[in-house]
């Protein structure tokens, strides 16, 4: 299980590497999955091999726009952290200016 995670810099940073490891074991498997898509579209003939290959196309286009999303939460989480970080500096040192 996996520790959770905070709403600091550090944490949103670990929170962005999540979505980019899983990102990257998703797209693992869906290439695999893909690999064995093709070997099954050699034995469907006729207007069942159409349907087969738009179903598949469909479920694929689906699924890409999964994984694009996983990347965009990624980008967003390790990008926003800098935000955190420059805003927890910040008030560190408008702490420190009023002792």
């Amino acid at each position: 299980m996996t520790s959770p995670i905070s709403n600091t810099s550090g944490g949103m940073q670990a929170a962005g590497q999540q979505f980019v490891s899983t990102y990257g074991e998703i797209d693992g498997y869906m290439k695999s999955l893909r690999n064995e898509l093709n070997s099954l579209r050699s034995q469907w003939d006729g207007s069942a091999a159409a349907i087969f290959e738009n179903t598949m196309v469909q479920w694929g286009a689906e699924f890409d726009k999964i994984l694009r999303d996983l990347d965009s939460m990624a980008d967003r989480l390790i990008g926003g952290a800098g935000h955190v970080e420059s805003a927890e500096d910040f008030a560190v040192q408008q702490g420190s200016f009023f002792k």
